[in-house]
């Protein structure tokens, strides 16, 4: 786990240090060392034992901070907690990259991207991913940014690998980009819940080759 950074020399112990009175975090603060540490033994925290209540006051002690640290860094619980999940994600938006970049063809970079996230070493990240999601449906406001990107930032880049590699007009692209990510992480969510790696992974190479067909004519 990270070393959870240690409080200012002028902070008291449990104390967020004075500021100018402003309610915007500085983006010195927000992006200051400590406050990437802070981030860092949150994410492995959450990997290990999931989001709790959301609370600052439950999760700052396993930092070896105070809420109102993670306040005077980041301004809110809220704030927090969305650099958390960015922090998160990271490793799976550079996956995306690596993998959409490659020249398998579509099947291939499908079976690739399955190797990739269905290691034990990623599946803690899909658990997680799993947990915000039900938190996140049960509570769309709160999460709204987050129920946008898990989906659209996967769709759209999916969808030009279809145009491109398979030939396919815009809409049809569209819907198999759709039909792809829903059914990969519908796998990915079977293999977290029955842990039957073979015949997940089996499926998974079926679809892949069901959906990397040509277009239908019209």
């Amino acid at each position: 786990m990270t070393t959870p950074p240690s409080h200012t020399a002028n902070a008291q112990p449990g104390k967020a240090p004075k500021d100018s009175g402003s309610n915007a975090t500085p983006p010195s603060r927000r992006d200051g060392e400590q406050a990437r540490q802070l981030l860092a033994a949150a994410g492995q925290h959450v990997l290990t034992h999931g989001f709790g209540d959301w609370s600052l006051r439950a999760i700052a002690p396993h930092l070896g901070t105070s809420h109102r640290m993670l306040i005077y860094y980041f301004g809110s619980a809220d704030h927090f907690w969305e650099r958390v999940l960015h922090e998160i994600r990271r490793d799976e938006v550079a996956k995306r990259r690596e993998i959409l970049g490659n020249d398998l063809g579509m099947a291939g970079s499908i079976e690739r991207a399955w190797d990739r996230f269905s290691t034990e070493s990623y599946l803690p990240v899909m658990q997680l991913l799993f947990e915000l999601y039900g938190r996140a449906v049960r509570n769309p406001e709160r999460h709204a940014d987050f129920l946008q990107d898990v989906v659209a930032s996967w769709l759209e880049p999916l969808e030009r690998q279809m145009i491109h590699q398979l030939g396919l007009r815009p809409k049809e692209a569209r819907l198999r980009a759709r039909l792809q990510l829903a059914t990969f992480r519908g796998l990915m969510l079977d293999l977290l819940a029955t842990g039957d790696r073979k015949e997940t992974t089996a499926a998974l190479k079926y679809f892949a080759q069901l959906i990397a067909q040509p277009p239908h004519p019209d």
